[in-house]
C-alpha cells in the first residue's frame, strides 16, 4: 500500500466535544449528532501528536456539498454558521472549569496513551521502510 490513513476516533464525553455540542445548539439549535465520519481528514491525528491536543471536528458543510467532487460547494449561509460555531465553541471552552476533577484527569490521560499508542503505528521501521510500528532494537 502506498498510502494510507490511520482511522481516528476520541471520546465524545470529552471537554472539547462538550464545549462543540453546545455551540452546534447555540448555533444551529439541535443536539449535534456524533456520525463518526470525516475519513477524508488524515491531518486530524497529526495535529493531535503535533500539538499534544485532542482535536474536534465542528459541522460546517452539508451533505450536498459533493466534498472533494469537481463542483464542491459550500453555501454562503453554512459559512456564515460556521464561523458562528467557531466562535461559540471558543467561547463554550472558555467556559469550561479550569480545574480538572480526577474523572476528567483520567479520561485525558487515557486520550494521551491512546494518542501515544496509536503514534507508533505512524513510524516507519528504520530498516525496513515498508515497515510500520515495528518492534526491532533500532526502533526503540
Amino acid at each position: 500500500m502506498d498510502k494510507a490513513g490511520f482511522p481516528w476516533f476520541r471520546d465524545p464525553n470529552a471537554p472539547n466535544f462538550q464545549a462543540a455540542s453546545k455551540a452546534t445548539v447555540r448555533v444551529h439549535g439541535v443536539e449535534p449528532c456524533l456520525t463518526r465520519e470525516g475519513g477524508s481528514i488524515p491531518i486530524t491525528q497529526v495535529f493531535e501528536e503535533v500539538c499534544d491536543a485532542t482535536c474536534v471536528l465542528l459541522p460546517i458543510g452539508a451533505s450536498d456539498d459533493g466534498a472533494h467532487s469537481q463542483n464542491e460547494k459550500i453555501d454562503r449561509v453554512n459559512l456564515i454558521n460556521g464561523i458562528k460555531t467557531l466562535a461559540c465553541y471558543i467561547h463554550e471552552l472558555s467556559m469550561l472549569p479550569t480545574e480538572q476533577n480526577a474523572q476528567q484527569k483520567a479520561a485525558a490521560a487515557a486520550a494521551a496513551a491512546s494518542r501515544q499508542a496509536s503514534n507508533k503505528w505512524r513510524r516507519r521501521c528504520t530498516v525496513d521502510q515498508e515497515m510500520f510500528g515495528c518492534d526491532c532494537l533500532e526502533c526503540q
